[in-house]
């Protein structure tokens, strides 16, 4: 039960925060989103290893690969994501980013030759029918199809997924590995990645641009990285160190609910009858992904 109650909280907590990094990562850029929060990420880490004096040192294997979950999940991956927020915004993005277990079964059957199984492959209907409704959502509304965020959004949950399996086996490796250890060495792995990006820039307004933003705005972006970042990033790794990775997929579809209802709030405005379909069809794809339809 503890693994599913973490994750449900870990979902609140980043659904609160992705409404906030879809605001900046508009007007500062979608790399300086990521910068700060990964920041903030770390000092909050630092923080609870200090406080907590925790003086284990991991195993070269475990930090390469805690390294490399960083690069590719936080670093490549939140890239996208927040790319595919500012294009379609956060509760159509994590509609299509709640379709992640699909994507680790279909790659399951083509990689390691495991069986889909007969929900997976209705699932995957379904999960064809969103992206349909959502790209006709753009149609109608800006008079182009809205493939671009929508790539971006699989792309995104693709290199998250890949850097949860990573995380996973790193914590099977090493049963000393911490939460905090791991975040903080994924942190550093993302990090390269936004270096790399950033030489990309003639200059980093990185400084400049958080000292631009007026005092409740600092507050605010400062607030939803805490939760969005720190605080789901701790519960949900917790999750996955101590539960089955397949169940703890299946509560993360509240992920799209909440992102949904808090961006509908804070725009105030009710959820288009398109979004209202979106995750219809999407609550339809999971429960014959899940197998619920087996229990009835």
């Amino acid at each position: 039960m503890l693994p599913y109650i973490l994750t449900l909280c870990a979902n609140f907590s980043f659904a609160l925060g992705s409404v906030a990094y879809t605001r900046y990562s508009r007007v500062l850029g979608d790399l300086w989103m990521n910068k700060f929060k990964a920041l903030i990420a770390l000092i909050g880490f630092s923080t609870v290893l200090i406080i907590k004096g925790e003086c284990h040192f991991p195993m070269q294997n475990t930090i390469w690969l805690l390294l490399l979950s960083g690069a590719l999940g936080l670093g490549i991956g939140d890239t996208f994501l927040l790319k595919s927020f500012m294009v379609i915004g956060s509760g159509r993005t994590l509609v299509l980013f709640g379709f992640q277990p699909i994507i680790l079964g279909t790659l399951s059957f083509f990689i390691l030759g495991q069986s889909l199984g007969e929900g997976k492959l209705i699932g995957i209907f379904f999960c064809i029918a969103c992206v349909l409704v959502l790209s006709l959502e753009g149609k109608k509304t800006t008079g182009r199809w809205q493939l671009k965020g929508i790539v971006f959004a699989f792309f995104g949950m693709l290199l998250d997924a890949v850097g949860l399996i990573l995380t996973r086996y790193a914590f099977d490796l090493d049963d000393s590995l911490t939460i905090t250890q791991s975040n903080i060495i994924r942190i550093f792995g993302a990090f390269a990645i936004y270096f790399l990006l950033s030489m990309q820039k003639k200059r980093s307004k990185f400084v400049s641009g958080f000292s631009s933003l007026p005092k409740n705005d600092k507050f605010i972006v400062t607030l939803a990285s805490t939760l969005g970042t720190f605080i789901s990033l701790s519960l949900y790794l917790k999750a996955i160190q101590i539960g089955n990775l397949a169940a703890i997929s299946g509560v993360s579809i509240t992920g799209p609910v909440f992102s949904s209802i808090f961006e509908c709030i804070h725009y105030r405005k009710l959820p288009s009858k398109y979004l209202i379909g979106a995750l219809g069809l999407f609550c339809v794809g999971m429960f014959f992904v899940f197998g619920f339809y087996q229990k009835i």
